[in-house]
């Protein structure tokens, strides 16, 4: 059986650097590419949670959908 080579997990917690964010959305449109093809990404979506009586805003999610993922931009989940 062959050695497996485990990756390095950095973890970063305080201002991720442009360079970090390049690095990981190459990846991701890297595999992208090559599994689902040039995909123009849809408009941006919202999903409300609303209060039962009042039908205000309490949270909710919103988001872009992009081969065929929904990539969150906001979720905001109310305490109650």
């Amino acid at each position: 059986m062959e050695p497996v080579d485990i990756p390095i997990v950095e973890i970063i917690t305080d201002h991720p650097s442009s360079e970090h964010c390049a690095a990981i959305t190459r990846t991701l449109r890297e595999y992208n590419d090559a599994n689902v093809g040039d995909i123009q990404d849809k408009p941006d979506f919202a999903i409300l949670v609303r209060d039962p009586h009042t039908r205000d805003v309490l949270g909710g999610l919103y988001a872009v959908d992009g081969y065929g993922w929904a990539f969150i931009k906001y979720l905001a989940i109310p305490s109650a």
